[in-house]
């Protein structure tokens, strides 16, 4: 088969273009799309690889925007309801020129404020960790004996907390209550007649510390 000679073509377009176009000639099925070599630039054509630049400006792009959203919780001034629909701002050229030569300062305020809010919600982390703290030990402030106080040579202090709400009155009677049922028990488990002496409810010192709810902290000495 002979080898027929081959005519090139070159289409120069607006990059956005680019993919539709490449579609559009492969789908024709007429030409044999390839990407220019190196050695084909020239003064007038230059290649130049706009992958990389793309993904920095995406990444950068992405970055700022976080910023700015970052910020926009902390501010005190509103956006009116409808600004989303305004469109974007058209910049001149100048104007353009202007700020991307400021680019390396608007990076470093990106960084500034990102670096701020990792900061701010390590704070929050220690804050709320403390506060929980806080929760569990404030309710013991009038406790007047050590919390790992456990009594004398004749006494036994019990310092606890109860899932229900007391008083010292209600306290004693709930106490009562179950030391009776657990004398009751261990009678029946051991097979024998209750002893009225055993079922005589000691002597108790109760101090109620804190009661909210349905919580309450207590200390009592029996």
């Amino acid at each position: 088969m002979a080898i027929l000679p081959m005519k090139h073509i070159e289409i120069i377009a607006m990059q956005k273009d680019a993919k539709k176009i490449v579609d559009l000639l492969q789908r024709l099925g007429t030409v044999d799309v390839t990407e220019r070599d190196a050695e084909d630039e020239t003064d007038q054509l230059s290649l130049f690889p706009t992958r990389t630049s793309l993904n920095q400006l995406e990444k950068t792009s992405n970055s700022i925007k976080h910023a700015i959203s970052l910020v926009e919780e902390f501010s005190t001034v509103k956006k009116p309801f409808l600004s989303g629909f305004a469109g974007r701002e058209e910049l001149s050229v100048e104007e353009f020129n202007e700020r991307a030569s400021r680019n390396d300062e608007t990076m470093k305020i990106v960084y500034d404020i990102e670096a701020l809010d990792r900061k701010i919600a390590s704070e929050t982390t220690v804050r709320t960790h403390t506060q929980h703290q806080l929760d569990a030990i404030l309710p013991w402030e009038k406790l007047d004996i050590p919390m790992q106080y456990t009594g004398s040579q004749k006494t036994a202090c019990i310092t606890g907390q109860f899932s229900e709400a007391y008083d010292e009155k209600s306290f004693y009677a709930e106490f009562c209550n179950q030391y009776q049922a657990m004398k009751e028990s261990e009678a029946v488990l051991k097979g024998i007649s209750e002893d009225k002496d055993e079922l005589v409810i000691p002597d108790i010192y109760t101090e109620i510390v804190y009661t909210a709810g349905d919580q309450t902290c207590a200390s009592f000495i029996v």
